[in-house]
């Protein structure tokens, strides 16, 4: 089974650092970067072409639905939203996000999520 290469993209460093722990715990994931700025993000994601992007909607200097935008301007990828906001979700879904998860970040809808990008990566 082929891991899934994830890039995390979060204001919070603490956040980034037990969440990456959280992904790599599912045994589906594995994480290739991180980010807590959106412009230096995207240099990144375009140096280690993740699968999947794991980010916030609230980051400094663009919002996580323009950054996805501008990622997915050189191709498609897997992204899931992970933010205190649940008001964006229907705009999150109507951008084609794969997932969406609250923070705090529940253990078993995190495995719901990882089992879910494991089986769109297989199709």
């Amino acid at each position: 089974m082929r891991l899934i290469r994830a890039f995390l993209i979060d204001r919070d460093e603490r956040f980034v650092r037990q969440f990456a722990e959280q992904l790599e715990q599912t045994g589906e994931i594995v994480v290739v970067g991180h980010s807590t700025r959106g412009e230096q993000a995207l240099q990144q994601i375009q140096r280690l072409k993740p699968d999947a992007l794991f980010l916030d909607i609230h980051l400094p200097g663009m919002s996580g639905m323009e950054l996805v935008q501008r990622v997915r301007e050189n191709g498609d990828l897997f992204v899931v939203y992970v933010t205190g906001d649940k008001h964006l979700a229907i705009e999150a879904f109507s951008q084609k996000a794969t997932d969406y998860l609250l923070k705090p970040v529940d253990e078993d809808r995190l495995h719901r999520a990882a089992d879910r990008l494991r089986r769109l990566n297989n199709q």
